[in-house]
């Protein structure tokens, strides 16, 4: 697939949530050296004259998993409702649905993790007949605030280790283990490239020192040479 995941949201009241969301997902356990996973995010790729709904269906089909930013609003939006259709038109992708809640109500049976139905807002009602059940429910309408949306916040790190552990297939409490990990060597890695930034830059300091004394020097003959001549 070309995607690792399509974000779906309501652009309105959750565009700048969904940018933070996206970086963090590519940021979360990521070797500095690797490149961060392709996530698909409509406003990132809209283009003059582009067809949105021709570009929506092709990156849906070419992505793994789809994110929905679950709120009020993006329940009732036509846009998302539609995404929302075409992921679930193919029975082997509702697994693959992870919702992230925003805003509103979600109500589930604490047992059976069955849906109530009566008393959900944050989800269109055309799930109802094909999704009785949240597949992946991560609850992050607590972090309203745009400082707790980082992997600074540790409420909002373990969220987005849920989610990414699910996109990568392994459990939620060894990738954690494997993010530390990773963290650790992300900084000896970045200090070793700091370190060898900082001799590189020293050597061409004193390279071109050495450079600029040679010009000199070569400038000094040259005007010792033509002296000698003229007073030849």
């Amino acid at each position: 697939m070309k995607y690792r995941a399509f974000i779906s949201y309501r652009h309105a009241s959750s565009s700048e949530f969904a940018e933070r969301l996206e970086l963090a997902i590519k940021a979360y356990a990521k070797p500095i050296w690797q490149p961060p996973a392709a996530i698909f995010r409509d406003e990132k790729y809209l283009r003059p004259g582009a067809s949105l709904p021709q570009m929506i269906k092709e990156a849906l089909e070419q992505s793994d998993f789809l994110i929905y930013l679950a709120s009020p609003d993006a329940a009732l939006s036509p846009w998302v409702v539609d995404e929302l259709s075409q992921w679930c038109a193919v029975p082997d992708r509702i697994g693959k649905l992870i919702v992230v809640l925003t805003r509103g109500t979600i109500a589930l049976d604490g047992g059976s993790r069955t849906i109530d139905w009566s008393n959900t807002d944050a989800l269109p009602q055309m799930l109802q007949a094909v999704m009785p059940q949240v597949p992946l429910f991560v609850d992050c309408s607590r972090f309203i605030a745009p400082e707790r949306q980082n992997l600074l916040d540790p409420d909002f790190k373990k969220a987005v280790n849920a989610i990414v552990a699910a996109i990568r297939g392994v459990d939620p409490i060894e990738l954690s283990g494997q993010e530390i990990i990773q963290h650790r060597k992300n900084i000896r890695n970045r200090n070793a490239l700091l370190g060898a930034t900082a001799v590189m830059v020293i050597l061409a300091s004193i390279g071109a020192g050495i450079a600029i004394r040679q010009t000199d020097e070569a400038a000094h003959q040259s005007r010792v040479s033509r002296s000698a001549q003229l007073a030849s």
